[in-house]
Formats: structure tokens, C-alpha cells, sequence
């Protein structure tokens, strides 16, 4: 089961967004609109995975080892944070 995210950014309404974590096989696949049946899928780089649906419009994307490339990214970015708050 994914999170929801909804996003409106300067008055403009975008698709909901579904992102979910498949802890087991570190992978983070992110959605955007209502769910549909995925057609076909590009790996468009090393881990990087587009997914299309019966039209050939782009509808997710999945990154495979997620928590490798991003846990150091998050950590700097969590630091920060947590810096800032002590000033």
C-alpha cells in the first residue's frame, strides 16, 4: 500500500501522487493520477524503470535500490534539518 500525496502548487491542480516501498526488494516506485494497469515497461537507466500504460503514456516510475542511493541524500539532508533547529 502506497502513501497519497496531493499537490497543488500555484493554483494549479496535479495528479495525485501514489509512493510506496517494497522494503523486501529495496524498491520505490512512485505513481502519478489514478491507478491503471501498467502495459509496458523501459528501463531508461541502470535501476530506473518507467512504466506505461496501454496508451504508451508514462504513469510511474520504480527505482531499484532505493535505500542505497538515497539513504546517504536523506541523511545529509535530514542533518541539516536537525542543525537548523538547534541554531
Amino acid at each position: 500500500m502506497g502513501k497519497r500525496l496531493a499537490s497543488h502548487q500555484q493554483g494549479l491542480s496535479l495528479p495525485e501522487v501514489v509512493v510506496s516501498y517494497s522494503p523486501d526488494i529495496h524498491r520505490l516506485s512512485i505513481q502519478a493520477g489514478s491507478p491503471v494497469k501498467v502495459e509496458d515497461g523501459e528501463e531508461v537507466a541502470q535501476g530506473l524503470t518507467a512504466l506505461y500504460d496501454k496508451e504508451g503514456s508514462l504513469v510511474a516510475i520504480d527505482l531499484d535500490a532505493a535505500e542505497l542511493l538515497l539513504k546517504p541524500f536523506l541523511d545529509a539532508v535530514l542533518r541539516q534539518e536537525k542543525e537548523q533547529q538547534t541554531e
